[in-house]
């Protein structure tokens, strides 16, 4: 068996795919620390993803991963030059089981798809059985190499002056005394897209019930094409940073706010991360792409989803205008918001008028 052959001095970790993959991916980095004390550990992920790794003390080296041939080619000469003994693939492409086979590292882990056979130890990707969470999934694949921890925690650090630029804005824009409740409204995927309208309709509902919240936004650069209807659905009662902030930042954010209402989406990873409850607003019954293995898992999370009739889920390709995500109504969405809010340590009974929910 692989782990009683490997015994790696330098490990080069392969996750370049999205922010709640690298996430997620997390715990089983920190195995790999956890079995290998001794050895290097280097993850290639995309560069706007570097910060959530910096300052970990389980990672040593962070490679920015860019797609252009030139840039492929300096990171394979680079670990050719370094001599890795260990790739560790945690998401299945093509182009990563390339760069790792052309860098000759002797020993490559990963999944038998997506030319896995340029990889020499592979395990059988179940993903799409949706069965257990996306976390115990990478972790499967390091324990095939006798890796595995007990924390399977998100916990990242969050930079001094990252706090400093959020209590900069709160101060600038005349909230920092207020409960902030960050909202993310949007998903660059349809099937995860509960109406925006529905977002705006419960922000405005939540202004009423408790005067002393306000409202934030926060979304990546690729949703700012809906700035022209954000404004007008939000600008009377929200505070709109959607495209304004890069990771660290957001993380900051998220520290000072009481509750993240989301989308399923990467963001809501973030906020586990950093401790911060959500609700969250789930559609799809597509096994794979299913709470079950994308849901938060912290403890002060809830996640509203009212799994479709229809079989099969086509998850974008719906033909049914993904009526699974209108399920949710505002008035649910409300009613657990209300309740995370008064469930906080510091909410005052003055926060709800007349006992409203």
């Amino acid at each position: 068996m692989i782990k009683d052959k490997v015994k790696p001095k330098k490990i080069v970790v392969f996750r370049t795919d999205r922010l709640g993959d690298v996430l997620l991916s997390i715990p089983a980095i920190r195995a790999l620390s956890e079995r290998f004390p001794s050895s290097k550990i280097s993850v290639v992920l995309q560069p706007s993803y570097t910060s959530l790794l910096e300052g970990s003390s389980e990672v040593d080296e962070i490679i920015p991963y860019r797609k252009t041939f030139k840039e492929n080619l300096d990171l394979i000469l680079k670990l050719r030059r370094e001599r890795y003994d260990l790739a560790v693939i945690l998401n299945p492409k093509k182009r990563t089981h390339i760069i790792a086979f052309l860098s000759g590292i002797p020993y490559r882990v990963g999944y038998r798809r997506k030319w896995g056979f340029l990889l020499n130890y592979k395990i059988e990707d179940k993903k799409y059985e949706g069965k257990k969470h996306e976390i115990e999934y990478n972790l499967d694949i390091v324990r095939s190499l006798g890796a595995d921890t007990k924390d399977k925690s998100l916990r990242i650090k969050i930079k001094e002056e990252d706090e400093r630029f959020i209590d900069f804005l709160l101060r600038e824009s005349k909230i920092e005394k207020k409960r902030l409740v960050a909202m993310h409204p949007t998903s660059s995927c349809p099937s995860k897209r509960w109406p925006i309208e529905r977002f705006a309709e419960v922000g405005r509902r939540l202004e009423s019930i408790c005067p002393q919240v306000q409202i934030v936004l926060i979304g990546g650069e690729e949703e700012k094409e809906l700035r022209e209807k954000i404004e007008r659905l939000f600008s009377p009662f929200a505070l709109n940073l959607i495209g304004k902030l890069h990771l660290g930042q957001l993380s900051a954010l998220f520290k000072r706010c009481s509750l993240l209402i989301s989308t399923d989406s990467g963001p809501v990873h973030l906020a586990t991360a950093v401790g911060l409850g959500c609700v969250v607003i789930f559609g799809r019954n597509l096994p794979g792409l299913s709470p079950v293995r994308w849901g938060p898992r912290g403890e002060k999370d809830l996640v509203l989803h009212h799994p479709p009739d229809c079989q099969p889920c086509l998850a974008h390709r719906c033909k049914k205008n993904f009526e699974c995500l209108k399920r949710v109504s505002v008035e649910e969405v409300v009613r657990a918001v209300s309740a995370k809010l008064r469930d906080e340590k510091d909410a005052g009974a003055s926060c709800y008028r007349g006992g409203e929910e």
